[in-house]
C-alpha cells in the first residue's frame, strides 16, 4: 500500500490547527492573568460603594459604570438589526463552509483560509452577538461571572482568529 505524500493543502490545514491550538492556549493564559487583575463590583473598595473613590484622575461613582437605559424604540431597533445580522451572518458563513466542504475542486489553500474566516465570523454571529444583544436589552450583565469571562474570552479568540486569517490570506496571495 503506497502512502500519499502530504499536499500543500494538508500541511496548511495542519499548520492552521496547530496555530489555533497555540492561540487558544495563549488566550486562556492571558485571560487567567487578566481576570486576576480585574475587579468585580463586589471587590471594589468600600469608598466606591459608599459614594465614590479617587483614582488620581477624579472621583468615580457607582452609577458611572453603566450607561443610561435605552428607550424602548431603540431597544426594538437594536433587536431587529441584531437578529437580521445574526441570521444573515450564520446563514452565509455556514453556506460558505458547506460549499467548500462538499465540492472537492473548491478545496484550495485560499478557500481553506476563507473557510477559517467563515467559521470565526459564524462564531461571532452565533455567540458574541446574542450575548451583546442581551446585554443591551437589560443594560446589565445577568448571566453570571463565569459566562462574562467566557464571553469575553470567546470574543477575543474569534476576532484575533479572523484578523490572523486575513493576514495569512494576504501573505499567501
Amino acid at each position: 500500500m503506497s502512502v500519499k505524500p502530504p499536499t500543500r493543502l494538508d500541511s496548511c490545514i495542519d499548520m492552521n490547527v496547530r496555530f489555533c491550538l497555540i492561540l487558544f492556549i495563549g488566550f486562556a493564559l492571558a485571560e487567567m492573568n487578566y481576570s486576576s487583575l480585574n475587579s468585580t463590583a463586589e471587590e471594589l473598595p468600600p469608598a466606591a460603594v459608599s459614594g465614590g473613590f479617587s483614582d488620581g484622575l477624579g472621583s468615580v461613582l457607582e452609577f458611572d459604570f453603566m450607561p443610561e437605559d435605552l428607550s424602548e424604540s431603540a431597544r426594538t431597533a437594536f433587536c431587529l438589526v441584531y437578529v437580521v445580522i445574526i441570521v444573515l451572518g450564520l446563514g452565509g458563513n455556514c453556506m460558505t463552509v458547506l460549499v467548500v466542504g462538499l465540492n472537492r475542486e473548491m478545496r484550495t489553500v485560499t478557500n481553506v483560509f476563507l473557510v477559517s474566516l467563515a467559521v470565526s465570523d459564524a462564531l461571532v454571529a452565533g455567540i458574541n452577538m446574542p450575548l451583546q444583544l442581551r446585554f443591551y436589552q437589560h443594560n446589565e450583565w445577568t448571566l453570571g461571572q463565569a459566562a462574562c469571562k467566557l464571553a469575553s474570552y470567546a470574543q477575543g479568540v474569534v476576532i484575533v482568529a479572523s484578523i490572523l486569517t486575513l493576514i495569512s490570506l494576504a501573505v499567501d496571495r
